[in-house]
This record gives structure tokens, sequence and C-alpha cells, in this order.
């Protein structure tokens, strides 16, 4: 009777979890499967927002605002330092001519009183006009065919213009030189060799200036640029150191009134008076 109870028991247990096994199965069968992720509950974070692939618009629009304000403000301070630059330059510049007028001002002063109290030598010859050069007043030569006078007349023009008009130092040179060989009885000869020891004392070719004046003393001692000559090679000699024959020369050049004696006696007045 004991073993006919415990049968029902384990008869009815069997069937009761038969029946909860078959309830469960229904009711797996019902759910909604539940996706893995976050919780669409679950708020979003400030940290989730920005970890993920869309930036909010806001931010876009501040980072824009902030660039474009930072490119305006580089352009501004770019053309405030092109400004600066273009105003320097021009400081610069207008210095610079100030300086070169100031130059030529002062240049142009000490000129002028270089040529008031050394108005011989370079000044004579740079400021010397178409009469003092070319010397129309020389007489012809007695002895000699007119044809041939005007020839050595339109040589020595030619020469005396190189100078004069055209400034070609070098050029004048030249034919002067050839005007003495190719006329050496020609009247412009104590002339010529007058202006190549002007310009040789301007290129400061000091020995040949010397040798063409003293061929005019020793050659030409009549001749109106005798007593000029004098004068020069008196200053020549001054520079050299041989005063003795300075004074002498210069002496010499202060005997006749006019003007080389009024300079020849200045200079001695000047430096040789107490030697």
């Amino acid at each position: 009777m004991i073993i006919n109870s415990r049968n029902k028991f384990f008869v009815t247990l069997g069937f009761v979890m038969t029946f909860m096994g078959a309830s469960a199965h229904g009711l797996y069968q019902q759910l909604t499967p539940i996706e893995e992720g976050i919780p669409t509950y679950f708020p979003p974070t400030e940290q989730l927002s920005i970890v993920g692939e869309d930036v909010p618009e806001i931010g876009s629009n501040q980072t824009f605002d902030l660039m474009q304000s930072l490119r305006d403000e580089v352009r501004e301070l770019r053309g405030v330092v092109d400004e600066m630059s273009f105003q320097l330059r021009e400081l610069k510049q207008q210095q610079l001519d100030d300086y070169l007028d100031l130059d030529r001002r002062i240049g142009a002063a000490e000129r002028k009183t270089y040529a008031s109290d050394e108005d011989d030598d370079q000044n004579e010859l740079l400021t010397a006009d178409e009469t003092g050069i070319g010397d129309m007043n020389v007489e012809p030569t007695a002895d000699l065919d007119p044809q041939l006078q005007a020839q050595i007349r339109e040589d020595y023009e030619s020469a005396s213009q190189k100078l004069l008009r055209d400034r070609d130092i070098n050029g004048a040179t030249l034919s002067l030189l050839a005007h003495i060989d190719r006329y050496p009885e020609s009247n412009y000869v104590p002339n010529a060799r007058y202006w190549l020891g002007e310009i040789y004392l301007l290129q400061e070719e000091v020995e040949l200036a010397r040798q063409q004046f003293t061929i005019i003393l020793e050659q030409y001692q009549d001749h109106p640029k005798a007593r000029d000559s004098s004068f020069k090679l008196g200053k020549i000699y001054f520079e050299l150191g041989q005063l003795d024959l300075s004074k002498s020369l210069l002496r010499n050049a202060s005997k006749e009134k006019g003007p080389i004696a009024e300079k020849a006696l200045k200079f001695l007045d000047d430096n040789l008076s107490d030697k």
C-alpha cells in the first residue's frame, strides 16, 4: 500500500514537470528577442555624442567662425605690415635724396670757393670760351700761302672745338699734338702747346705740363702766352719744392699789369713772402 502511494506521487510529479516545460516553451516563443547594445531608455551623454561620427552642428559653426576671424586678423596685419614697409622705403629714399642734394650743394660751394682762390690751372681750361681757346686774333704768317694759312686756321679751330664744344679731352689732346706735328710753322703752335699744358695739369700729368710751358718760354718769349706759362711754371716748381726757381718765374709773370700779374703777386704774398 505504501508502494502504490509512492508510485502515484512520482507519476503526478512527472506530469506536473511536463506541463511546466510545455508552458515555458510557449512563453519563450511569444517573447521578443532582446538586441545587444545600449538600451534605448539610457539618456545620451556628452561623451557619447563627442565620440560619435557626427559632430554637432553648433560646434562646427563655432570653429568655422573662429578660423574666419583669425584669417581676417592675419589679412589686416599683413596689410599693416605692407603699408609700414612702403612708408619705410619712402623714408629711406627721401633721406637718400636729401643727402645727395646736400652733397651736391656742398660740392658746388667747394668748387666755387676753389675757383675764387685758385682761378687758374683747371678752371681756366674748363671755363674758357671760344675766344680764349680759339685765339682768333693770331696774325697769319706773312710768308705762307693764303690757302695754306686757311688750312692751318681750320685745323686749329677743329682741335680747339673738341676741347670747347665737345669737352673731348682725349680727342683735343690728339688733335693739338697733330696740329703741332703737321704745321710746325703755324702761329697757333704756342697756343696749342699752352692748352696742352692745361690739359696735362687737369690730368695731373705735371711733367708733361712742365715740358709744354717750358717750350713756350724758351721758343716763344714774346708770345702773349709766355707770361701765362711763366706763372704756371712758377706754381709747378713751388709744388716740386724748387722755391727759388718758383719765385723767379712768378716775379717774371708779375712784371706787367694784368690778371696774370695780379695772380702771380698774390701767390708770392701768400706762399713765398718770407722765403
